[in-house]
């Protein structure tokens, strides 16, 4: 056995490590040349002693470090290799649930926990948390937060790291280190009496360590525990739908509902996505998709304190009577399908809805950051583009999100392609304009996966040599997912 071998296995143990596994990643865009590299070792960390033992181990031997917490296939990029030797740390198996506390809102979890295990752990204690969109089978909730992904309910965000609270990272250079009020972990019952608990986010001091691994692809650090605000389980909700034939018809709408804070899940979808959504398999597709109206919005009510019925009440009033006054109509059922239904179908985390392939089989994906206005120019630039390369438009699922109590919107399109497509020239430039178009009209690449990190790096020289600088300190190695953003 070779030293590393050697050395890993004295670390996880023989059972918990894998030489040249077979791993599945792939890249939401199209990858650089000579990019299908595997990794020579796959190990599986039972806690944060051992992730800090692997770190100065691949600090000592050089070798590229790619942590990961999901299970396979990981399909943004960010797990793909890019340098020979790596070693993939998967987190997976630290699946612990340390704490949930009610009075405080509170949940300590490890980065193996999924969003169905925590959802279904909350509920015992009559609690949830607001969740992605979908979640395939084995994402990991700190993995899904640090990332950034966009949540259903901008109602509770109040910035666009929520719910993390507090984490714990190990940099790139070996060290532990805990955000905002991180190092009071808080497990101990005396400790939550007493009030130090993990509750903030930022510090500590001045210093924001939570910005440093957020978004950043695995490429400083490791978290290795986070605390997550969570929310009071329903006991009264109710569904509002609007339909309209564009989305410029329904910004308004959109804009008055975040900011009166109605509703918990506010999300809209176009037709072929939102068939893909509701249809249980593909051959319901064209059969619904023939039933709904270009553009439907969901506003998803729900109250579990006190007064629960007169709230929702007063909501849905207050709801409809903005949509009648932006010329739209609430309906009460969608496709002919019931409002419960179509709720519970988007809101599962049984990770069984695979809505992307059924729409599309195989598919690229472009997501950004813009602003409600500023959508329905966009969408015009893609499909512009789309047209130059005679690309069917009209065929991608598109999905948009308010987040941030609506200061921000997620615009994600989904680029259905054949097999032949995967390593097209044609369609990889395609991808490159679009995605150089739309950041012309405002997009903005806060998760630079592929072309997008040129693209948001190069035209700011400044803030990219402040990254390099902050790489160099918390990862002086450069051992964390090299070849990813500016490195």
């Amino acid at each position: 056995m070779s030293d590393t071998l050697v050395r890993l296995v004295h670390i996880v143990g023989k059972e918990n490590l894998v030489e040249k596994p077979d791993y599945s990643s792939s890249s939401a865009g199209f990858s650089a040349a000579g990019s299908s590299l595997s990794p020579d070792f796959l190990v599986v960390p039972k806690n944060s002693d051992q992730v800090q033992q692997i770190v100065a181990l691949a600090n000592e031997l050089s070798l590229p470090l790619i942590p990961v917490s999901s299970s396979a296939p990981h399909n943004t990029g960010g797990a793909k290799p890019q340098t020979p030797g790596t070693i993939v740390m998967d987190l997976s198996g630290m699946k612990k649930i340390l704490k949930i506390n009610r009075r405080h809102k509170l949940a300590l979890i490890e980065p193996g926990v999924t969003w169905e295990e925590l959802a279904n752990a909350l509920k015992e204690q009559g609690l949830r948390i607001t969740s992605p969109l979908l979640p395939k089978k084995g994402k990991s909730v700190i993995a899904s937060l640090v990332d950034r992904e966009p949540l259903l309910s901008p109602k509770y965000q109040w910035n666009m790291t929520e719910p993390l609270r507090s984490l714990e990272i190990i940099f790139g250079s070996g060290e532990k280190i805990y955000s905002g009020m991180g190092a009071h972990r808080g497990e101990d019952d005396a400790a939550w009496e007493d009030g130090t608990i993990p509750v903030t986010n930022a510090g500590p001091h001045q210093f924001d360590f939570m910005k440093m691994v957020t978004a950043s692809q695995g490429t400083m650090g490791i978290v290795t525990w986070a605390s997550v605000k969570v929310e009071p389980l329903e006991v009264e909700k109710k569904a509002v739908f609007v339909e309209s034939k564009s989305f410029d018809e329904m910004s308004d709408f959109l804009y008055k509902v975040v900011k009166y804070r109605f509703g918990d899940e506010v999300c809209v979808f176009n037709r072929k996505a939102l068939s893909a959504i509701l249809a249980l398999d593909g051959t319901q597709l064209t059969e619904i998709e023939s039933k709904l109206s270009p553009w439907t919005a969901l506003v998803n009510i729900k109250w579990g304190a006190l007064r629960a019925k007169e709230k929702i009440a007063a909501q849905y009033a207050d709801i409809t009577d903005i949509a009648q006054a932006s010329g739209l109509v609430p309906v009460h059922t969608v496709a002919g399908i019931p409002a419960a239904a179509v709720i519970s179908r988007i809101v599962s985390l049984e990770g069984k809805n695979l809505w992307k392939e059924k729409a599309a089989g195989l598919a690229k994906e472009i997501f950004f950051l813009s602003t409600m206005d500023r959508i329905p120019g966009q969408l015009k630039t893609a499909a512009e583009v789309a047209d130059t390369y005679s690309y069917p438009f009209s065929d991608c699922p598109i999905y948009i999100q308010p987040l941030h109590q609506g200061v921000a919107v997620h615009c994600q399109i989904v680029l259905p392609i054949s097999a032949d497509q995967v390593d097209s020239v044609e369609l990889k430039e395609l991808y490159n304009t679009m995605s150089r178009s739309l950041e012309s009209a405002g997009a903005f690449y806060s998760r630079p996966y592929g072309i997008w990190a040129d693209i948001v790096y190069e035209k700011n020289t400044q803030h990219t040599n402040l990254t390099m600088k902050m790489k160099n300190i918390f990862d002086p190695g450069h051992i964390m997912n090299p070849g990813k953003l500016c490195f």
